[in-house]
């Protein structure tokens, strides 16, 4: 009896007999950090799926990702857990990161969907991570609350939704409307994501190819309209050969299809440096990350230069002028566009650019994959 009592007496942490201190196991990451953990997972999976977004993004993919997760439903997961909208279990996220963060272009293009589907594109590893709660026909507001493979409808316009599950055949509106290995085409139907080497209809990164493919257009006579090619197959052209993103002819890295003076014809030319003269005409942007082509005497179809992006108030003439947290649009009552914050969550909006979610519903900046009541 005494003994038993000795023995779980002491320090907690500490060995037996007296021994070393033993390092007491971390507790498990909160649920309102996920979002923000989940945003380097994402990045890692999609620079190594498609040599498009790594040449696009970058270092910077983490800015173009996180208003997607933190200002979107997995942002306001720890609100859904206390409401008993989602069952959560952080012990094992740290493996279902790791497995987000190895996905394959395929899985990603599931995920995309949306975060309900975690547990189904990764079993094992996220499975247990988190589960909604609200059956098929249950009013909802967030895709994370419904019984997966479920998902919230309000694209009627309606809020609360209701939670459906997905078709592998119909209408749609958004993709996580569609089955696994369905895509929501641009006519608006589920159909499946085309492969490598299937007949597309669209130029550049068509949404009918899967993630990683580019809509390469047939040549030869009779050919279809395009070709889905994977992306690291397309940046093929050395400096000075004529280059069309249209047709899936993409410049070698560090070279940018430009146009000339005149914006008569493309071709491939190299970057441009920090405050030197760049190309407004470019695809992929000719400028460093935090500067962006100004445009000249001549505007679009001359030379420009490097320069920082513009802050707040400063008047601008496209997003890309603007600094990477703005928007470029009028202010209210006035017709002009200045660089403007983004607009919070419930605000009146006019396009998924003005809101921090880059989600406009309904004329009010909206949580991504949400509804607001």
């Amino acid at each position: 009896m005494g003994g038993a009592a000795g023995a779980g007496s002491g320090p907690a942490g500490a060995g037996a007999a007296g021994g070393p201190a033993l390092p007491l196991p971390l507790p498990p990451p909160p649920p309102d950090d996920l979002a923000n953990r989940m945003v380097s997972s994402v990045c890692q999976a999609l620079l190594n799926c498609s040599a498009l977004l790594s040449e696009i993004y970058g270092a910077g993919c983490t800015s173009q990702v996180r208003p997607f997760l933190v200002h979107g439903d997995l942002g306001f997961l720890a609100s859904l857990i206390s409401r008993g909208k989602v069952l959560y279990d952080g012990s094992g996220v740290d493996a279902c990161l790791a497995a987000v963060a190895g996905a394959t272009c395929s899985e990603l293009e599931e995920l995309s969907k949306s975060f309900s589907n975690l547990g189904a594109v990764f079993p094992a590893e996220c499975g247990g991570l988190m589960a909604g709660t609200v059956a098929t026909g249950g009013a909802c507001t967030a895709h994370i609350e419904c019984v997966s493979p479920g998902y919230c409808d309000f694209f009627a316009g309606s809020c609360p939704g209701q939670c459906a599950l997905p078709v592998t055949a119909g209408g749609c509106d958004d993709p996580v409307q569609c089955a696994t290995g369905l895509a929501c085409s641009p006519q608006g139907s589920c159909t499946p994501s085309l492969m490598e080497g299937e007949p597309c209809a669209s130029g550049q990164q068509a949404p009918e190819c899967m993630l990683g493919q580019w809509c390469v257009q047939g040549m030869a006579m009779g050919a279809p309209a395009g070709v889905c090619t994977a992306d690291t197959q397309v940046w093929t052209e050395p400096e000075g050969s004529p280059c069309d993103p249209n047709a899936g002819r993409l410049c070698e890295r560090g070279l940018v299809c430009a146009a000339d003076v005149g914006g008569m014809r493309l071709s491939c030319v190299p970057k441009a440096a920090k405050g030197r003269a760049c190309w407004p005409l470019s695809f992929p942007t000719d400028c460093p990350r935090a500067q962006y082509c100004a445009p000249g005497a001549m505007g679009p179809t001359g030379m420009g230069t490097c320069a920082p992006r513009l802050g707040a108030g400063l008047a601008c003439d496209d997003a890309s002028a603007c600094r990477s947290d703005l928007f470029c649009g009028p202010p209210p009552g006035g017709f002009d566009p200045v660089c403007r914050m983004r607009l919070a969550d419930g605000l009146a909006c006019s396009d998924d650019e003005a809101c921090l979610s880059r989600n406009c519903r309904s004329g009010r900046c909206t949580p991504q994959g949400m509804c607001l009541e």
